[in-house]
Formats: structure tokens, sequence, C-alpha cells
């Protein structure tokens, strides 16, 4: 195809030949440098966009499992029964929680350590699971707890009555399996 698209160029430019201009030839030629110019230029720039692409897909795809990555784990027991939990402490952690991941992952909770005892509010924001929630105090005392609470309750938003200084997020239904409830002792090691 460039072949001849390359003979059929030659044969215009002896024929038609545009005094005062360049030859038709020149013209040609530099119309054609033009077009192949163009297509480098839309390929480097397609490759560009793939990279930059590639790079946007990676980072935000992904994030939950960074925090694995990243977080520390710990035993922690409530009434005696020994759970593994993921400790978060980070303002941005704290705020992501579980989001956009597809379970609780490695620990059987998420805890949050909060700065200082509040009543700390909990949404179910980007959530794909349903979890229970526990609100505990500076002495490990279980003082709040909403069961089986789902992403279609975004956005309303889950408070203790009184102020708490962790909240333990566990799948859905580990509460009433476990027995756990409003006094239950939190400890951790």
């Amino acid at each position: 195809m460039v072949g001849s698209l390359n003979v059929a160029l030659i044969l215009m430019c002896h024929f038609f030949n545009v005094p005062g201009r360049g030859s038709t030839f020149e013209i040609l030629i530099q119309m054609y440098e033009n077009r192949i110019n163009f297509f480098k230029n839309l390929g480097l720039a397609t490759a560009v966009l793939v990279a930059v692409s590639a790079v946007f897909f990676f980072w935000f795809s992904d994030q939950s499992h960074e925090s694995f990555e990243k977080s520390e784990f710990r035993k922690a027991y409530i009434d005696g029964d020994e759970i593994l939990v993921e400790i978060v402490e980070e303002n941005k952690d704290l705020r992501i929680g579980l989001s956009g991941r597809d379970g609780i992952g490695y620990a059987d909770g998420l805890l949050f350590v909060f700065p200082e005892e509040d009543i700390h509010g909990i949404w179910m924001k980007d959530m794909r699971f349903s979890i229970d929630i526990i609100w505990i105090d500076r002495s490990g005392r279980v003082i709040f707890i909403k069961e089986d609470v789902s992403p279609e309750t975004f956005p309303e938003v889950f408070r203790p009555y009184d102020p708490a200084l962790f909240v333990l997020e566990v799948e859905s239904g580990m509460v009433a399996e476990m027995e756990w409830g409003v006094g239950s002792l939190f400890t951790i090691h």
C-alpha cells in the first residue's frame, strides 16, 4: 500500500508542477511527511494515554490490599474470645476503614484507634458487605453495638450514646455468634 502511494505521488508530481510555490513533488512529499509525523505523534499520544491509564487503574483499584501490607495485626480478646485485629490509627485509614474491600481480609476485625474518646460516627460509604460495629471505651468496656449494618444504609451514620476510644468492625453475625454484648471486656496484646 505504501509503495503504491509513493508511485502515485511521483506521477502526480511529474504532471502537476505548481510554479512559484516549489514543485508539486516537494509539496506532496511535505504532506506525506506531515501525515507520517501525525501518525507517529498519535501513536506516542496513545502510548502515553495507555500508560497513564494503567498507573491510575493499578493505583486506585487495589488500595485495599495496600492497607493490609502496611497495617499492624494484633491479638485481641473480647470476654476471653481471641480474635486477630488489623489496627488503623492514621487519619486516612480511619476515614476509609473497610470501604472498597471485598471482605475483612486476613484479620477477624478492623480496630479503629482514635486519638481521643468521642462520639465517633461510622458509615457504610463504599462498603461491599455487612458488618457488626462495636464501640469500646478507654477502659476496654463495650459501650454500644450495632449489628448487621448493610452497605444499603449509607449515608446513615451510626454513633454510640457515650464516648468511645475504639471502634471494632467485624463480619456481620460475629457479635451474635460469640454472644458479645454491652459490658463485654475488650483487651489487646
